[in-house]
């Protein structure tokens, strides 16, 4: 059993090392241009209120504790949904996902942020949105990520496909997977 999943494995990691080197993510400019568009159009607050946002813990740390738990996860829960993402661009999210980045203060929202460490999570005493690295495809008109918001005994989680229309990123659809 064990002669199987090595050559199995190894394979999957080449085709995440191509992946890789097609470049998952974009420019910083164009990832906090996606954040903000997303915070904008669903932060439900109203203009005044402070926004807490802050980095989702990347897919290893997420799902399991396993990248390839991680990488399966992802497109079993994208997979089967009505208009599911390419599914080159669910890679592209995974392989964005596998190590940890921090945010900065670089977010264009018309009410004041401030963006926390996911350490802090579970001290923060109001509701807040927490981010995921985002997945681009090759000519970065089409963005994926992991958005949860959460305030207190509730929330919503899920996967986010953004297109740029216009030269603007907007909303294209949601893949809940939770929602309490």
């Amino acid at each position: 059993m064990r002669s199987r999943k090595w050559p199995l494995g190894l394979a999957l990691l080449v085709i995440l090392g191509v992946v890789a080197l097609m470049g998952a993510g974009g420019s910083p400019d164009e990832e906090y241009a996606v954040y903000s568009a997303y915070l904008s159009s669903e932060s439900g607050v109203e203009l005044g209120d402070t926004v807490l946002i802050a980095r989702e813990m990347y897919l290893e740390d997420t799902i399991l504790n396993n990248r390839w738990v991680a990488l399966a996860g992802c497109w079993s829960r994208l997979a089967w949904r009505p208009n599911p993402p390419p599914s080159s661009l669910v890679c592209q999210l995974f392989v964005s996902n596998l190590w940890p980045h921090g945010l900065e203060s670089r977010f264009q929202l018309r009410s004041p942020y401030e963006v926390h460490d996911e350490t802090v999570l579970n001290e923060l005493p109001v509701a807040y949105h927490s981010l995921s690295n985002i997945g681009f495809n090759r000519d970065k008109t089409m963005a994926l990520f992991y958005a949860e918001f959460r305030c207190g005994l509730c929330g919503w989680g899920g996967f986010v496909l953004m297109k740029k229309s216009g030269g603007k990123w907007v909303v294209a659809n949601h893949y809940g997977t939770w929602i309490s």
